[in-house]
């Protein structure tokens, strides 16, 4: 299996409007508005998620503002902050 299949590397300078979706693994440096579906998201200091995060699990040490589903293990950083449906 090819090791980056399934990655995806939203950049501090990236803007998303829309779906992120079937991903492995997903980090997030930027901004998403819409949502994200994947097994593992990373949202960095400085990233931004506006929208449904749905994961397996998930490090959260940037912002997420909406409906948040993780199915096994949240984690949540000293710089991180989640507001809205957990």
């Amino acid at each position: 299996m090819d090791k980056t299949k399934g990655q995806a590397v939203i950049g501090a300078d990236i803007h998303v409007q829309g779906e992120v979706r079937n991903g492995r693994h997903v980090d997030v440096f930027g901004l998403i508005e819409g949502s994200i579906s994947a097994v593992h998201v990373v949202v960095h200091k400085g990233g931004r998620v506006f929208g449904t995060l749905i994961a397996n699990s998930a490090n959260i040490d940037g912002d997420v503002q909406g409906q948040v589903v993780v199915r096994q293990l949240i984690q949540i950083g000293s710089s991180g902050s989640v507001r809205g449906d957990v």
